[in-house]
């Protein structure tokens, strides 16, 4: 997870960015308590009024995340939440039984169909070797057989038993009936194999006559049943999404465990009281409007798209590439991964498209509004929803806000944006993986002739690494972005170790005289934006009515 807090270390105002990015997080457009104790229904009704407000100052929102926990004691709303879950998770173990058995015939079909179709490839090339192949082994060998082993009056029997010991060979060198008299070697043959060998001959003949029509026909049946099978697969895949979508957001926050240590300390959660906990992670961004962009007639498109080589290589594919190697090791002790590691199925293809669909231009309004609006003020919110009951019978609502208000540049944003599209993507891969259908992503990266994979194992050359990772069950993904040679890298040590700041790269398309224009004007837009925000909560809220 790319966090802000990770944004905040490589291009906050401290940081070495010189432009490239842009992150403030101003100390006055942040409140970690805005708490309100309301009736029961308040609480809910000032989070839908949040929810439909923001559109209407027309700031894009999306939810990040969510999770709920009930205490046993609160009984009602516990058995409606377990009964719930346990009835999911029956219809999904059921659907993913079904889809199971469904995947395995379509793999056998499959099989069928690949033996088939390379029987087919014999009989349009006029693979007469081939189709002599599989009458010997397959049709011959069981004429006058009764149990196992050759038939007594097949061919391989009378090779075997040195009856006939070459009339396999034969056989396969007979191209008609009339070789048996015309052909200089098989003309010469005892007058006992040539009957034999005509006999033999005729019953080919009526058997490929037979057989081609028929392999046609069976062809076509496992093209149609596997046509049905892969109908039926998508069917059921279609049918348990909604399930595992309503079981993944009754996601328990004691299945984590970063909420499981925050709720052994909480001072509210005690065995005998009812209690539930709600939390919902939201995001919202609006542009901001830079004087220098419409000081025109029209808008002056700046040159700066929002997918750039800095956050690709930082952010998306790698985690600060461009960075020390300190930082970067700071930066995984504190758990934070690039969106390459967190989603090891991503692909560059994939990140232009999503892109692509997020951005908006003259014409279309999108999330990510086109390339001339090079900054916004984010909001990232974090909405806790505490409902109790008092021993007298009374249920309250306690809900508290984290907001802040930020500053970011639009690179910033898309990244935070992509990673959202993931989790959204993740859950159709998770419902795959779970009826089989998706293959595990394995990452690797050349390194000189090796190749490196992302959980640390070495290869000398492709084809080892695909056979420690056949292709029938993983996809190997090449990452696209490889660290660039730090060659400044032993003098900005060097800096560091007497405390002196270093800079010496080429500076981006974002402000770099931070202190000069970045607090007198963007964050003035911010704190504005920031008190509407809190302004209308505390409205609706009543507080001072």
């Amino acid at each position: 997870m790319v966090s802000w807090k990770a944004m905040y270390e490589l291009v906050g105002p401290e940081a070495p960015h010189i432009g490239l990015g842009l992150i403030v997080q101003p100390l006055e457009t942040h409140i970690e308590d805005l708490n309100f104790t309301l009736p029961m229904g308040k609480g809910t009704s000032l989070y839908y009024s949040l929810v439909f407000q923001l559109p209407k100052w027309d700031w894009n929102v999306w939810k990040v995340d969510e999770w709920i926990d009930v205490s046993p004691a609160h009984t009602q709303l516990y058995q409606v939440t377990t009964q719930q879950k346990q009835t999911l998770e029956s219809t999904i173990k059921q659907g993913l039984t079904s889809a199971a058995q469904a995947v395995a015939d379509l793999e056998l079909l499959k099989h069928d169909l690949r033996k088939y179709r390379e029987i087919m490839d014999y009989i349009e090339a006029k693979d007469e070797h081939s189709l002599k192949s599989i009458f010997v082994d397959q049709v011959d060998f069981n004429a006058g057989g009764t149990g196992q082993g050759a038939g007594r009056l097949s061919m391989s029997f009378m090779q075997q038993a040195n009856i006939l010991p070459a009339i396999v060979s034969h056989f396969y060198m007979m191209e008609s009936l009339d070789d048996l008299e015309k052909h200089e070697y098989l003309s010469t043959l005892p007058r006992v194999e040539k009957l034999m060998l005509k006999t033999k001959r005729i019953n080919y003949e009526e058997w490929k006559k037979l057989f081609c029509r028929e392999v046609r026909e069976r062809y076509q049946n496992l093209l149609a049943l596997i046509r049905s099978r892969r109908m039926s697969i998508d069917q059921y895949r279609e049918w348990l999404k909604p399930y595992i979508a309503k079981h993944k957001l009754l996601n328990e926050g004691m299945s984590r465990p970063d909420v499981r240590a925050k709720m052994l300390e909480s001072r509210l959660r005690y065995s005998g009281q009812v209690i539930s906990y709600n939390r919902i992670e939201l995001l919202s961004w609006y542009h901001l409007i830079i004087k220098e962009v419409t000081s025109r007639a029209g808008e002056l498109e700046i040159n700066a798209p929002a997918l750039d080589d800095f956050v690709k290589r930082n952010f998306i594919f790698d985690l600060a590439a461009d960075f020390p190697k300190k930082t970067q090791e700071k930066l995984r002790a504190d758990g934070e991964k690039s969106l390459k590691e967190q989603f090891p199925w991503i692909t560059e293809e994939w990140v232009e498209k999503t892109y692509t669909s997020l951005l908006g231009t003259r014409n279309k309004i999108g999330v990510l509004e086109a390339n001339w609006y090079p900054y916004y003020t984010v909001f990232p919110i974090t909405y806790d929803r505490i409902v109790f009951r008092t021993p007298d019978g009374r249920e309250m609502e306690d809900i508290t806000f984290d907001i802040r208000g930020q500053v970011w540049s639009k690179n910033l944003v898309l990244v935070k944006l992509l990673e959202i599209k993931a989790k959204q993507e993740e859950f159709e891969r998770y419902v795959n993986k779970l009826i089989g259908l998706e293959k595990e992503t394995i990452n690797y990266r050349k390194e000189g002739k090796k190749f490196v994979t992302d959980n640390g194992k070495e290869f000398n050359s492709l084809e080892e690494m695909t056979e420690e990772y056949p292709k029938e069950f993983y996809v190997l993904s090449e990452m696209p972005v490889e660290p660039r040679r730090n060659l400044l890298g032993p003098v900005r040590d060097f800096f560091d170790f007497f405390g002196i700041k270093f800079f010496f790269k080429k500076g981006g398309p974002y402000e770099r005289d931070f202190y000069e224009r970045v607090p007198n004007f963007h964050c003035m837009f911010c704190g504005a934006r920031y008190n509407q925000l809190i302004n209308f909560l505390q409205k609706k809220a009543a507080v001072g009515e």
